[in-house]
């Protein structure tokens, strides 16, 4: 009679919080997806124009990754993320009221920093707060809501460019409203580990590493930076 294998402790709420907040900012992601296109068509910006653009973009989200890690580190992490997806709610309601003008860009710019610099400290606390034989089962379940809500996202905002562009922002700044009520409610953050805890699971390879410092992003990056960056 074959052996049943004894599951670990189940996941804390923290992580069922986390997953929700990653679904409904997946599905929510409505300016990202469409930023060419608003360039492009209520910008009037060229290609070569929308491309550098959208370079600056890109250096913004990895700033935004780096100053993220940083103040989760230095601060209580639930707190600076709920502030910087209130930052970024706020950024794209400032959007919404300005409509398509030459500075929207460049708000949309550092809205998107702002949030990049939510994913990595979603990862640590995902780290402090699940037990050590469920991380990677943890992690797994984050990449589900991601991909969920990415999969819904682009069609309502489809919807919403062809109707009413303005939408976007109203409605990507609703739903980081909502995830940042659902962080304030549901996520306390966890412990962070210190070498006296022994070893730390890899999630992405679920075998334990060696002891490691006091747990913070910069230690998760440099064990697996692929963690840290992918949404």
């Amino acid at each position: 009679m074959p052996v049943k294998k004894a599951r670990g402790p189940a996941l804390p709420a923290e992580i069922y919080a986390l997953f929700a907040v990653r679904l409904v900012v997946s599905a929510g992601s409505f300016v990202g997806p469409f930023l060419a296109m608003m360039l492009t068509m209520k910008l009037g910006y060229d290609e070569a124009r929308a491309g550098a653009f959208m370079s600056v973009v890109s250096v913004a989200s990895a700033l935004g990754l780096v100053v993220g890690g940083k103040l989760g580190d230095a601060f209580d992490r639930p707190r600076v993320l709920r502030a910087l997806q209130a930052v970024t709610a706020a950024a794209y309601v400032a959007c919404a009221v300005m409509g398509f003008t030459a500075a929207t860009p460049y708000v949309i710019a550092f809205a998107m920093g702002a949030l990049n610099g939510t994913w990595p400290i979603i990862n640590a606390i995902v780290a402090d707060s699940a037990p050590e034989d469920r991380r990677k089962e943890a992690f797994s379940l984050l990449y589900w809501g991601n991909n969920i809500g990415f999969s819904i996202g682009p069609f309502i905002a489809g919807l919403l460019f062809t109707r009413a562009p303005r939408a976007l922002f109203v409605g990507n700044a609703a739903v980081l409203f909502a995830a940042a009520i659902i962080v304030a409610r549901y996520v306390r953050g966890g412990d962070r580990p210190s070498a006296a805890d022994g070893p730390i699971a890899d999630p992405a390879a679920g075998r334990p590493t060696a002891a490691a410092a006091p747990s913070s992003v910069w230690a998760v990056f440099r064990r697996s930076p692929v963690c840290c960056c992918t949404r």
